[in-house]
């Protein structure tokens, strides 16, 4: 019988909130931002890939959401957010000190999108 394996990292998560994170320093539900991008092939719907970030970076940056991408030529206008990205465990965001201030962050952030949405 082949062996199965379940990763629980989380990636696109900003790495000023992992950070955070891995030090228990406090986050609030109301310092986070989860940008979500709809992407598309002409009109066809592909699908969303969200990120978890501070709702001041979605600020700086002018992010709005839901955004929609149907070229490849808008979806690069969107490349520079791979640089303030990070990942964090699943078992390290249940024993942060302070989850019950994001959790229902974290639960829409790690939520798939609604099809009848789309």
């Amino acid at each position: 019988m082949e062996k199965q394996y379940c990763i629980d990292v989380i990636p696109r998560i900003q790495d000023e909130i992992c950070n955070k994170i891995l030090n228990d320093i406090e986050i609030n539900k109301n310092d986070l931002f989860i940008f979500q991008l709809d992407l598309y092939d002409n009109e066809e719907y592909l699908t969303s890939v969200k990120y978890l970030l501070t709702r001041e970076f979605s600020k700086e940056h002018k992010l709005k959401n839901p955004y929609k991408i149907y070229n490849e030529e808008e979806e690069s206008k969107y490349n520079f957010i791979y640089n303030y990205l990070g990942a964090v465990s699943l078992k390290i965001i249940e024993n942060y000190k302070y989850i019950d201030n994001i959790r229902g962050s974290i639960k829409d952030f790690l939520s798939l999108p609604d099809s009848s949405d789309m």
